[in-house]
């Protein structure tokens, strides 16, 4: 039970920081010796998409009461989140047999964390706030696409979702509070298709719920955190982060 409460620390505050959630739980999994099942992860994730909607519950509303209206603007705002899940969702089909081969493979999320890293460094010095007021209704469904792409890269192990996803933002030209929010908000529908596939096995045991209210907690602590980084340009330490942790596992692997 003490392991799974560490396990459940740990996503909650890695999940919504650009270090790689995964990579992070499985490591230490392995290092603490708890048998940690994809479901379980799975629910893991899920408590932590819930402290994303809450976090952002003024977005959540105000999308679903567009769309409720039938206000083209947040239609095609909901159809460019459908269509920049699309490469993470053909990308994890096409090579999950792969995947789980490397999930398993420490040396794979070393040198993943080391390029997560960099793209992370390389972040800070994006210079592209040319529409400050910029809204969300107003990013293109090019822009998401190519948002998307980033994304994708991010199912391999070791290389952090939002670090990627924010970095896309941020190449196709948001400015940072809305890359930040952007973000988050597209790991609604892939942190719930995956929770969806895993369905059938998860179930919610009562020695377990303690673990998930934890990492809702805690990834909520998280988002205020970590917004400030971001809007300041300085995910260069969060990059420092990747690249100790990255060597630290290859050189003790070698």
């Amino acid at each position: 039970m003490l392991e799974f409460i560490v396990l459940s620390l740990v996503q909650g505050l890695t999940e919504c920081l650009p270090v790689s959630s995964s990579g992070h739980l499985f490591l230490l999994s392995r290092w603490i010796g708890y048998d940690l099942s994809l479901a379980t992860a799975v629910g893991l994730h899920l408590a932590t998409l819930l402290a994303v909607i809450l976090y952002l519950r003024k977005e959540c509303r105000q999308i679903l009461a567009g769309m409720l209206q039938f206000d083209k603007a947040y239609w095609r705002l909901f159809w460019g989140f459908l269509l920049a899940s699309v490469p993470a969702a053909l990308v994890g089909f096409l090579v999950k047999d792969s995947l789980e081969t490397a999930f398993a493979n420490p040396t794979a999320i070393g040198i993943n964390l080391l390029i997560t890293g960099g793209f992370l460094f390389l972040s800070d010095f994006i210079k592209r706030d040319q529409t400050p007021s910029m809204s969300l209704t107003q990013i293109t469904w090019r822009q998401a696409f190519a948002i998307g792409l980033f994304q994708s890269v991010a199912v391999l192990p070791g290389i952090s979702r939002s670090g990627l996803t924010l970095v896309g933002c941020l190449v196709v030209g948001l400015p940072r509070e809305l890359a930040f929010r952007y973000t988050f908000l597209l790991s609604i529908p892939v942190i719930l298709g995956s929770g969806l596939l895993e369905l059938r096995s998860f179930s919610v045991s009562s020695e377990l719920v303690p673990g998930y209210v934890i990492a809702f907690f805690i990834a909520l602590l998280a988002l205020f955190l970590f917004r400030k980084p971001v809007l300041r340009s300085r995910l260069r330490y969060f990059a420092y982060y990747c690249w100790i942790l990255g060597a630290l596992l290859l050189l003790i692997l070698r």
